[in-house]
């Protein structure tokens, strides 16, 4: 009787988990527009339409700085070799000629610095399917250093650069949160 006269409403958590969701890939130093300038930021494509990416960074990208276009299965379609200006590395490429998910990632290294980022972009609404891509964006730089930008495929074995991905489950972050709130949800 004393616990069912308990208000417990001011215990639950009010979390807004879309909100903490989109502020983490918004804190990501990595751009992806229709447009040269970034006034008009996308993730979804025509197919054989130009795509802009800037990525901001510390690193120098004195060891690598490329871009990796992977299809739905996380296999390398095309590497882009990424120019830059000053703190920031830019590329731009054509959209894939087919409709899809896909997954655009970024390496950038220098003297053990190491800088993995992974953006996925529909193309024609994405052909119904979702992509298995599992990664984890990395950032490990303290260096700076000038550059500028577009960008030419390089010629990098694909093997290589698939060893050097984190792996691990895309909306982790998400579901975790989710599971908290529905506990405490149905605790309260």
């Amino acid at each position: 009787m004393l616990f069912a006269s308990l208000n417990f409403s001011d215990l639950t958590p009010k979390i807004d988990v879309a909100k903490i969701i989109d502020s983490v890939n918004t804190n990501l130093p990595i751009e992806i527009a229709t447009d040269s300038s970034f006034s008009q930021k996308a993730q979804n494509f025509n197919a054989g339409q130009t795509i802009y990416v800037r990525v901001t960074t510390d690193n120098e990208g004195m060891d690598k700085h490329n871009l990796n276009v992977h299809d739905g299965n996380y296999n390398v379609l095309s590497t882009y070799q990424m120019n830059r200006s000053g703190n920031q590395f830019t590329v731009s490429f054509p959209a894939p000629a087919e409709a899809g998910t896909y997954s655009l990632e970024v390496n950038i290294e220098s003297g053990g610095a190491v800088l993995n980022l992974v953006r996925t972009i529909t193309v024609d609404g994405g052909g119904g399917g979702e992509a298995k891509v599992e990664v984890e964006n990395k950032i490990n730089s303290d260096n700076q250093i000038p550059g500028e930008a577009s960008g030419s495929p390089a010629s990098v074995p694909p093997s290589t650069l698939q060893a050097e991905t984190e792996v691990q489950k895309p909306n982790v972050f998400s579901l975790v949160w989710s599971k908290i709130i529905g506990f405490f949800r149905n605790i309260f």
